[in-house]
């Protein structure tokens, strides 16, 4: 399953609903893959997600072809780049499932 999120300003971001659940959980929400984040509670929402994405350990990990996965931390970049660009402009977030 995938959910887009949505800012008022920037560009949408699409990841999968496991990767998903587990940022917005992060941020102190409930995983829902509905929902929305009004302005005012996007700042104090990236705190929580960036502080625990600092905190979390993820150890290395290699397929057998080599190719090493994609960390939850490279996976959220979207995320909380979307988030800044909201709090800046004084927007909302939102996400549904596709």
């Amino acid at each position: 399953m995938l959910v887009e999120i949505k800012g008022e300003h920037g560009v949408d971001v699409v990841m999968f609903g496991d990767v998903a659940k587990k940022l917005f959980r992060m941020m102190d929400l409930s995983g829902n893959l509905e929902g929305a984040l009004q302005a005012e509670d996007l700042p104090a929402a990236l705190t929580r997600l960036e502080d625990a994405l600092s905190q979390l350990q993820e150890p290395p990990h290699n397929d057998d072809d080599g190719d090493a996965p994609v960390s939850l931390r490279t996976r959220a970049l979207p995320l909380i780049e979307l988030m800044k660009k909201n709090i800046a402009a004084g927007g909302y977030v939102m996400w549904q499932t596709q």
